[in-house]
């Protein structure tokens, strides 16, 4: 009963999807979205409501784009991703996708993993609350750090760029303009996104500290990280230390060799 209720779910959305979908779309061949037809109330009401939540996940980009060149986004996100679900705080995960293809994001290419930071912050603040099973610690001393692997919360994300993300979301809540020539460094630079107790946070983090987050969530053991030539100055007690105080770790598992 509980597949058949799912796969009904599921069917609901894609239905949902279609429509809005279809009714967007109808618009836009109209070449006029806001005439006073059957659906336009609903419609305009509809991006309204889309318009808004995309502001509260994207503030900063919402910002940097101006008002026309954003609402024309939504318009295309309603278009080419709609809603699959009543939440409006789950929509929203491809718009960096159309601000890096849109005349403003090629002009100002820096919006768009500004866009992608902002929007693994929202979905700390939505992710479920995590809490370190100590009990899966002692994995370390019995199985060794060549067959164990870490599961990390699933509120942390990671974001990479070579422009200053940290400085420009500081610089937005700081209600200041973004300064005419950004520092763009050589190498992408990462951003480590996270939620300790109801805060969520970002800070930038040491390439070596990327990949071995990278590594972790693609299920290698923790042994097999610290063996690379890339982690021969990683502190991996210390990052234990650091990642325990910032909630980043769900538990540790056992790796069975193959």
């Amino acid at each position: 009963m509980t597949t058949a209720i799912n796969n009904g779910i599921s069917e609901l959305g894609r239905q949902q999807a279609g429509f809005v979908a279809n009714l967007f779309n109808a618009a836009k061949r109209s070449g006029s979205p806001g005439r006073d037809d059957g659906f336009a109330v609903y419609r305009r009401n509809l991006f309204a409501a889309a318009e808004a939540a995309l502001g509260v996940t994207y503030p900063t980009a919402r910002r940097l784009l101006g008002q026309s060149v954003f609402r024309a986004l939504v318009a295309e996100l309603l278009a080419l991703y709609p809603p699959t679900r009543g939440d409006w705080g789950e929509w929203g995960e491809e718009l960096p996708l159309l601000i890096a293809g849109c005349d403003a994001g090629r002009q100002f290419p820096f919006v768009a993993p500004v866009s992608a930071l902002e929007w693994l912050r929202h979905r700390a603040n939505r992710a479920a609350n995590n809490v370190f099973d100590t009990a899966t610690a002692s994995l370390l001393q019995s199985e060794g750090l060549d067959h164990v692997g870490i599961a990390i919360a699933q509120h942390a994300g990671l974001v990479a760029s070579i422009y200053p993300l940290v400085d420009i979301l500081a610089w937005h809540a700081d209600n200041t303009d973004v300064p005419g020539n950004l520092q763009v460094s050589d190498i992408p630079r990462p951003v480590l996104v996270f939620r300790r107790e109801f805060r969520v946070e970002h800070m930038l983090i040491s390439p070596e500290e990327h990949a071995f987050l990278l590594g972790l969530r693609a299920g290698r053991s923790i042994g097999s990280l610290l063996d690379a030539p890339a982690a021969r100055d990683f502190d991996f007690p210390g990052w234990i230390a650091r990642a325990l105080g910032n909630n980043l770790i769900n538990h540790f598992y056992p790796i069975k060799e193959n």
